[in-house]
């Protein structure tokens, strides 16, 4: 079935889905079989990710063009500027790509720039197929705007085991805020010269650069921490 709306997609924690917008539609509109999907799936893997979506569409919807814009750059800081002015002047793609959570239902679906598809999870038995909770995240007033493409996860946050044993300090495969809070206080206290490092977006529009693995010293504390978008 083609979809004749706009469709972000989103990635959590990241999960990757395409959304959907309401009219005016571009190429829909105007009666022409196209289906533009903008994303910055471009390195290796994704494109290749990419192309298996496009081959199934094709496979079921014969006869209708997709149109790949892509964006290349900086995991989609290149990408959200153009996609921004797109739709500001009413000239949104048929699908974006996005992340669920605030940056799909702030910054899209809350202007009016995606429709809802509630509908195709409940034929499609979607909302039986993807965890509850990344539905949720695509979930505004009982309504769900976008369609899992992928999920990773891109918040980690790294320790330094030998520290912790030394401190007696034990991370099992669980742990409370208040148990995380607990830890941090104690080693506050036991290295109060020391420092965390933490590496994030200075603004929403900003993407941090792949590096290798760097060390970070401090005092009292060994070996290394990653930024987060080191990590596979």
């Amino acid at each position: 079935m083609h979809l004749k709306m706009r469709l972000c997609s989103p990635v959590v924690a990241f999960a990757s889905f395409f959304a959907l917008v309401p009219a005016p539609l571009s190429s829909q509109a105007a009666g022409e079989k196209k289906l533009e999907v903008f994303s910055w799936w471009t390195s290796g893997g994704e494109a290749a990710a990419l192309d298996s979506l496009f081959a199934t569409y094709k496979k079921q919807n014969p006869g209708i063009e997709i149109i790949n814009a892509t964006v290349a750059g900086g995991g989609g800081s290149a990408a959200r500027p153009v996609l921004q002015t797109r739709l500001a002047g009413g000239n949104p793609p048929d699908t974006w790509q996005s992340h669920p959570g605030w940056e799909m239902l702030g910054q899209y679906v809350e202007p009016g720039y995606c429709e809802a598809i509630t509908e195709l999870y409940q034929s499609d038995g979607w909302d039986k197929a993807f965890p509850k909770g990344l539905v949720d995240l695509m979930t505004k007033d009982g309504k769900i705007y976008g369609v899992l493409a992928g999920v990773h996860r891109g918040n980690n946050l790294w320790f330094n085991k030998k520290l912790l044993e030394k401190n007696g300090i034990t991370v099992g495969d669980k742990m409370t805020f208040d148990e995380f809070f607990a830890a941090c206080d104690k080693l506050k206290g036991r290295y109060p010269g020391a420092r965390s490092r933490r590496f994030g977006d200075l603004g929403f529009g900003s993407t941090l650069r792949k590096h290798a693995p760097r060390r970070r010293r401090r005092p009292g504390m060994d070996g290394f921490v990653l930024r987060q978008d080191e990590v596979g």
